[in-house]
């Protein structure tokens, strides 16, 4: 992050396609929570999902992650 943050594009996030399916709100919140911590500090990074989000995802945890995201985006 130090080192590319200010010159280069970062796509990813620490929020796991495998925690999503499998894992608790709880579990991805807190990966949303540690990824804005560090997301803030870089102007050139765009947010996705580790490994995409697959259709076996619930459409509960897909909504609760976009609706937190949303809430708690801010530069």
């Amino acid at each position: 992050m130090k080192r590319f943050g200010k010159t280069h594009c970062i796509v990813g996030s620490k929020v796991d396609c495998r925690t999503m399916t499998f894992g608790t709100w709880e579990q991805v919140k807190a990966e949303i929570d540690a990824t804005l911590a560090l997301a803030r500090k870089c102007p050139g990074f765009i947010w996705a999902v580790g490994n995409h989000i697959p259709a076996n995802v619930s459409d509960e945890m897909c909504a609760n992650y976009i609706r937190y995201l949303k809430a708690s985006w801010k530069r």
